[in-house]
């Protein structure tokens, strides 16, 4: 067992506590799930898609929207700020 007047002693003190103070946030932060749900939604956003537009790959297939590269035009419906 290592003594208080020994060297290194304080070094091995800090890294078990850093060591419990990440064990116990990880704990905490597996309990309350909510910090890491996304506040945005994709509810105002609305894919614009045009057959006439080469650089627009956005399509409808099975009611689903589909895009086939990485060029697509999209509109975002801002609703009015509430005062």
């Amino acid at each position: 067992m290592p003594r208080l007047n020994q060297q290194g002693v304080v070094a091995q003190l800090v890294i078990l506590l850093l060591l419990a103070a990440g064990i116990g946030t990880g704990i905490y932060l597996v309990k309350h799930p909510q910090i890491f749900k996304p506040k945005a939604s994709s509810d105002n956003i609305e894919w614009v898609s045009s057959d006439n537009d080469p650089d627009n790959c956005v399509t409808t297939k099975d009611g689903k929207t589909v895009t086939t590269c990485p060029k697509v035009k999209f509109r975002i419906n801002v609703p009015p700020q509430v005062k």
